[in-house]
C-alpha cells in the first residue's frame, strides 16, 4: 500500500449493501452499467462508514448512476 495525493475526481458509484464484504457485489453491479472497461479507473472509497464502488466519468458521461466527487487530498492505495 502506497499514500498518494490524488485531484478531485468526478465518478459514478454504486453502494454497497454490506460495507467492504460486498464490494465484489457492488464492482459487478457497477460494471453492468459501463459499455466498456477499457481505459477505465475504478476506486474502492469507504468514507462516512460507506462503501462504494466507483469509476472515473469520462468526460460529460450521461449516467443513470449517482454521480458525485472524490474530494482531493491524501490517500492509502493499493493496485490489483
Amino acid at each position: 500500500m502506497e499514500n498518494v495525493n490524488l485531484e478531485n475526481i468526478n465518478v459514478m458509484y454504486v453502494k454497497s449493501n454490506n460495507g467492504v464484504q460486498g464490494s465484489k457485489e457492488a464492482f459487478d453491479e457497477l460494471e453492468r452499467h459501463l459499455s466498456t472497461l477499457k481505459g477505465r479507473k475504478f476506486y474502492g472509497v469507504l468514507m462516512n462508514g460507506e462503501y462504494k464502488a466507483c469509476v472515473a466519468m469520462l468526460g460529460n458521461e450521461n449516467t443513470a448512476l449517482p454521480c458525485e466527487i472524490i474530494p482531493g487530498g491524501k490517500y492509502a492505495r493499493e493496485r490489483f
